[in-house]
């Protein structure tokens, strides 16, 4: 019993170090979660997507636009309740968010309807504009997205699996 209790500590801090690297570091990050379907599978939004959820560091939590809550700041924990951290991106050059960067966006509501506007705003599209990434035409491709949202094939936006692709594109740090 000792030594369960012993290992089962030193693994507790083991992900407390972690934890903590990933909360206390001045390097903005994107963190991409993976989200799992009840029967174990991974939920997808295209053929080749892998994240259906992005969240970026502010100051010692995550900022993030989630359905129901908008946009708002959460802490780790929170994060990984939603899903699985499956890649978190580094971006040295950056300094960590201010306030007057994030102001503009607490508090919006979530886009439902993923267009690129102020209004509403989803988890990519929040992280694009705070990083000053460009929208490119979306696909909603009709096997993993219900009819009404065909109809918002090509408007600007970005996904996370886009948003990562351009992140790493630009080589930051995994």
């Amino acid at each position: 019993m000792k030594y369960i209790t012993f290992s089962f500590l030193i693994g507790v801090s083991l992900s407390s170090l972690l934890i903590s690297q990933w909360s206390l570091s001045a390097t903005v990050r994107v963190a991409f979660l993976e989200i799992r379907k009840p029967d174990g599978s991974l939920l997808r939004y295209s053929q080749d997507g892998r994240f259906t959820h992005s969240a970026i560091s502010y100051q010692d939590g995550w900022l993030q636009a989630y359905p129901y809550y908008g946009v708002q700041k959460i802490t780790l924990e929170q994060l990984q309740h939603i899903g699985r951290i499956g890649e978190i991106i580094e971006i040295p050059e950056l300094p960590e968010l201010t306030e007057e960067q994030v102001r503009p966006y607490l508090g919006k509501p979530f886009d439902l309807h993923y267009s690129w506007s102020d209004d509403e705003i989803y988890c990519a599209e929040l992280i694009a504009k705070i990083l000053n990434i460009k929208p490119e035409p979306m696909k909603f491709d009709p096997q993993y997205w219900p009819p009404s949202y065909q109809r918002l094939d090509g408007q600007p936006g970005i996904s996370p699996d886009r948003l990562y692709k351009i992140l790493r594109k630009r080589s930051y740090s995994r």
